[in-house]
């Protein structure tokens, strides 16, 4: 598998980092900067080659990048695509060639050489994401999302008090399980409006909802825990159960089987994970960047961000 990384496969074949054939070799000088190539703005130089404003402007419109990690992105294509010419995997006639070709090469017979699966990841990482707290997700009691719709006739405090009040928000709560009881497809988008209607019609008390968000016994209140564990299956309802702030009738929404699993029954799939989850591409860039700063780490590199709000930095002149 191939994990998406901007540098790689995103990089304009043009403007990042080539010589311009026409252009005079930039020299230490501001004047000289601002005018190279046919006033095409210098913001960085790798090794003494120019990175020109077009290639920041490039991934700013089409990458929705910051300026600032847009030079970031294309000084690291330029030390890439230096790397390939050293290790004889750039032609320097074919100098559009480069910049997807050459470095696509090199990324492959070096860096996928070391990283081409989950079993790549290294399991030191592994160790400490468990001991932060994944291993919490690993070895966890059921958990039930839950959707509820409550009558209520609160009181200064926000619960409903015995007695009459708490006696007219159990009859529209009976009402409003007369008509779910038997429906098996319930969603919160369904079930909100069914449950304002019914307020609407019967009166009495008034009608509020939310989300209750991973819910596991002893997090919530016992009467609401044991009706959300006993609802069967997601979709369906629970008969109105009374709790301090007023008659709650619950919906099922998700369900997350509880889990017991060691450290090296987990590896595998959490390897998998951060190899090909969207959610761990952090970890991914953390191990390209490694890899970066060992092959050009002593490359010399400057960069003038001053530069990146010229405006033709903020538009991008085409470039070859």
């Amino acid at each position: 598998m191939r994990f998406s990384l901007a540098i790689v496969i995103a990089l304009a074949p043009a403007a990042c980092g080539e010589k311009d054939p026409a252009a005079p070799a930039p020299e230490l000088g501001e004047a000289t900067f601002e005018q190279v190539a046919a006033d095409r703005v210098v913001v960085a130089t790798v090794a003494g080659e120019p990175i020109y404003g077009d290639c920041i402007a490039a991934h700013v419109i089409r990458d929705s990048m910051t300026r600032e990690d847009a030079l970031a992105e294309c000084i690291e294509f330029e030390l890439l695509a230096q790397e390939a010419g050293r290790n004889g995997l750039l032609d320097k006639e074919a100098i559009e060639a480069r910049n997807n070709e050459a470095v696509r090469q090199l990324i492959d017979e070096t860096f996928y050489a070391e990283f081409d699966g989950p079993e790549d990841v290294d399991l030191a990482t592994v160790k400490r994401l468990w001991d932060r707290g994944l291993e919490h997700y690993y070895n966890r009691e059921e958990n039930r999302t839950t959707f509820y719709c409550r009558a209520a006739n609160p009181d200064e405090n926000g619960k409903t008090p015995d007695g009459e009040p708490a006696e007219r928000a159990k009859k529209l709560a009976e009402v409003l399980y007369a008509e779910l009881r038997n429906r098996t497809d319930l969603t919160p988008e369904t079930l909100q409006p069914i449950c304002k209607r019914v307020a609407e019609d019967v009166g009495g008390a008034i009608i509020a909802s939310a989300k209750f968000t991973t819910t596991f016994r002893g997090r919530a209140v016992v009467e609401y825990a044991d009706a959300t564990f006993a609802i069967p299956a997601v979709g369906q309802v629970s008969p109105p159960i009374r709790t301090a702030w007023g008659w709650d009738i619950i919906l099922l929404v998700h369900v997350l089987p509880g889990a017991t699993s060691t450290l090296e029954e987990a590896t595998p799939k959490i390897q998998k994970q951060l190899f090909e989850d969207p959610k761990f591409e952090a970890y991914r860039r953390e191990r390209f960047g490694k890899y970066l700063n060992a092959i050009v780490g002593k490359t010399p590199v400057e960069r003038w961000d001053e530069r990146l709000g010229r405006n033709e930095v903020a538009i991008g002149k085409p470039g070859k």
